[in-house]
């Protein structure tokens, strides 16, 4: 026997499934949406370390561990 479906978003208080599916068609187009939107945040990060006068400041660890932790967020993970 499996356990019960969530209703409600993990990461969303108040925000439920239903509330989620009145904005996408299906599950592949939510799907779509979170990986453009993953993709703009890694263009957002790369853009703002070039930017950097100081090349090392633009490499900082920090800066790579945001992109590597967007990244790390794939679609496949969403299908869960």
């Amino acid at each position: 026997m499996s356990p019960p479906r969530s209703t409600t978003s993990r990461t969303t208080p108040g925000l439920g499934v239903g509330t989620v599916y009145r904005h996408f068609a299906n599950k592949e187009e939510l799907i779509d949406a979170l990986f453009e939107d993953m993709v703009e945040t890694v263009d957002r990060y790369v853009r703002e370390a070039a930017e950097e006068p100081d090349a090392w400041l633009g490499a900082d660890p920090g800066r790579c561990g945001q992109v590597c932790e967007v990244q790390s967020f794939g679609p496949g993970d969403c299908a869960r």
